[in-house]
Parts: C-alpha cells; sequence; structure tokens
C-alpha cells in the first residue's frame, strides 16, 4: 500500500529507485493519455485511474486503443493527432443504461462511505477505499452522459 510506498523513500535505497522509475513511468503515461485524447473530461478519467491502479490501466488503455484503431498503429499512438483523424461518432445510450450507471455510481459511494465507517475512518483504510475505489465515480457519471 502506500505506507510502504512511501516508507520505503527512507527506508530502502532501492525502494526509492524502484518507486521514482514507477512514477516516473506513470506520469509520462498520463502525458501521453492527455496529448492523445480528443475529451478532455475522459483523459482526466483516465488519468486519475491510472496513478491509482497503475500499469494495469495502461494495459486496458491500449487494448482499448488497439481495438478502435482498425489497425492503424498511427492512430494508437497519435490519437487525435493521427493523419486522417476522424472522431468517430459515439452511438447514444439507453436510457436505462444511463439510469444504472448513474446508480453503480450511487452505490460505490454509500460502499466507500460503509468502508470507511467500518474501519472507523482510520487514515491509510480510508484512503485507500476514496482513492482507490472512488476513482471509479467519475468515470461512471462520465459514462452516463
Amino acid at each position: 500500500g502506500s505506507d510502504v510506498f512511501f516508507r520505503g523513500y527512507f527506508a530502502d535505497p532501492w525502494q526509492a529507485v524502484i518507486n521514482f522509475d514507477l512514477m516516473a513511468g506513470l506520469s509520462l503515461a498520463a502525458c501521453w493519455i492527455w496529448w492523445r485524447e480528443r475529451d478532455r473530461g475522459a483523459a482526466l478519467c483516465w488519468i486519475v485511474v491510472l496513478l491509482y491502479w497503475g500499469n494495469l490501466v495502461l494495459a486496458v488503455y491500449l487494448y482499448r486503443a488497439l481495438d478502435r484503431s482498425n489497425g492503424d498503429w498511427a492512430s494508437v499512438a497519435m490519437g487525435q493527432h493521427a493523419p486522417g483523424f476522424v472522431a468517430p461518432a459515439r452511438a447514444p445510450l439507453a436510457p436505462a443504461v444511463r439510469i444504472m450507471l448513474r446508480a453503480a455510481a450511487l452505490l460505490l459511494v454509500l460502499g466507500i462511505v460503509w468502508a470507511c465507517r467500518a474501519a472507523d475512518f482510520a487514515p491509510f483504510p480510508t484512503m485507500g477505499y476514496v482513492w482507490g475505489f472512488g476513482c471509479f465515480v467519475p468515470v461512471l457519471l462520465r459514462l452516463a452522459r
């Protein structure tokens, strides 16, 4: 958890190197996502989730980019800056799907509050619940619009 991450800077020099390497890579990935995406709100949602969940999110993002590129590697790497880029039309969501996404966001918030209360609002578990699961709330709400 984050206690090991922060303690590593002072306890073990190799842990500090590993932490720096991880944060440098995630920072570069965040900059690339911000540059690549046309929709700043979507880019911000990806970056927030990336900074907590790490390379797993980057793998999902790359898979999504590959899936949407139709084999065009320039589109994977450059997104909106690729030559001949045409923004895909987004099909409107059914009202029932929008309601389910908003309900999922509400249930997630209620679950976070319940978990924090069960942990007596201890700092590290509370921070973990809020950041770890709370980062999905804006994503769900963004999808529901």
